[in-house]
Formats: C-alpha cells, sequence, structure tokens
C-alpha cells in the first residue's frame, strides 16, 4: 500500500523514500530496497531543490535514451463551495461513491437525483458515525423532499441543496433551493426537515445532500 496507489494496477510503483544525492557527473536514478536514490549534478539539484521550495514544477533530464526523467509537480487541491454556508473545502482528491446496482430503485415522484458531499474527512465520517446510519437518514431526508414536491403545483425543475450538521447535543438542517422557493413553501420544508429524527453521532458530522427536482412537465 505504500508503494502502490489506491485502487490502480501497480504499474506505476511509488517509494516508500526518496534519497537527493548531489555532486555527481550524471543525473541518474537508482532503485534501492523499496525506494529510490536519484544521483545528480549540483545543478539539477539546485533546480529540484528550488521546485520543492517555491511549489514551482520543474524537468530533468537523465543519461541514457531509455532512462526515466525527474519532474516536480503540484497537484492543487480539488475545491468544493457550498452553495448553503458559502463555505469552500479543499481536498487533495474526491472520491464519489455510486449506489450498488443490485438495490432496488427508490419510488419516488418528485426527486430526480441525488448525491451527498462529505464535509469532513473520510476517517472522521467513519469515526463518528456509520455508513448504515448515515444512509437511513439520508432516505428520510430524501422522502420528506420528495412528499413536499409530490404537488404539481410545486413541481418546478430546481436544484436543492441541504445542508445536515449533526452533534451529539442535536442536528442543524440549512437548505439553498435553486429557483428559490416561497417564505410560506421554504418555512413549510423547513419544518418537515427538521422533524426527521437524525441517528446519533461521536461527533460533529457535516454533509452536503443535493436534490434534483422533476418538473411538472418533465419526462420522467
Amino acid at each position: 500500500m505504500a508503494i502502490t496507489p489506491t485502487d490502480s494496477n501497480g504499474s506505476r510503483k511509488t517509494g516508500a523514500f526518496l534519497a537527493f544525492v548531489p555532486d555527481q557527473d550524471a543525473n541518474e536514478i537508482r532503485m534501492v530496497e523499496d525506494g529510490f536514490s536519484l544521483f545528480l549534478t549540483n545543478s539539477a539539484w539546485q533546480k529540484i531543490r528550488e521546485a520543492l521550495l517555491s511549489g514551482t514544477e520543474v524537468f530533468v533530464s537523465v543519461a541514457g535514451a531509455d532512462a526515466a526523467s525527474i519532474s516536480v509537480q503540484w497537484v492543487k487541491p480539488a475545491a468544493y463551495t457550498s452553495p448553503v454556508s458559502g463555505e469552500t473545502y479543499t481536498a487533495e482528491r474526491w472520491t464519489t461513491y455510486h449506489p450498488e446496482p443490485t438495490l432496488p430503485l427508490k419510488e419516488l415522484v418528485a426527486v430526480s437525483s441525488s448525491r451527498i458531499v462529505s464535509l469532513i474527512s473520510e476517517h472522521d465520517l467513519q469515526e463518528r458515525s456509520t455508513a448504515e446510519d448515515l444512509a437511513g437518514y439520508a432516505n428520510l431526508i430524501e422522502k420528506a423532499v420528495d412528499t413536499f414536491f409530490t404537488p404539481l403545483e410545486r413541481r418546478t425543475n430546481r436544484e436543492l441543496t441541504i445542508q445536515l450538521a449533526l452533534a451529539a447535543a442535536g442536528h442543524e438542517v440549512r437548505f439553498i433551493a435553486v429557483p428559490d422557493l416561497s417564505a410560506d413553501a421554504a418555512e413549510d420544508l423547513q419544518k418537515r426537515l427538521e422533524s426527521v429524527p437524525s441517528p446519533k453521532v461521536g461527533g460533529p458530522v457535516k454533509l452536503d445532500f443535493i436534490l434534483g427536482i422533476w418538473s411538472a412537465a418533465s419526462k420522467q
């Protein structure tokens, strides 16, 4: 797991360590046990060192046409901005989980799509709750939304983002709809969402639950 990226086929391996050895006559890469040693000229080492210090990218060639090259590249963290709170969350990568294809289709009238964005780390999520509890809670929230938008007079094609903040002392629900709901409709939906019983958690859990709503004229 230390030298093979998660979910990869192992064709491109990393190393458990990387050693830089400057003051060489030529640039060369050698595999040493479970890591790599980079034998570098002083000029190449200076370029790599400056790239590591400044956060810039660099490419250094090595001797031999078939030899591996050396490059320093920086991966920019992916960002997600919650439309509910306006807060921006960054991560090296975001993992998308899809439902099992063997699960039965949900009998929903108004909800056309749904996805959940966790606003805490996967480790914290696993420490503070269970997939079963959160899935059950999300299903109840989704059902409440579907019931609310079932009447044709409320059926406008829209996106609804619900922020669910769970804690040991209780839970908080906020949402934003695009396009907006009327004040009375928003108040009604807020009460329905707040009445959904939340699961017990071992620490703060925050999620954005994003739901698509069919319009009355949509083909379903």
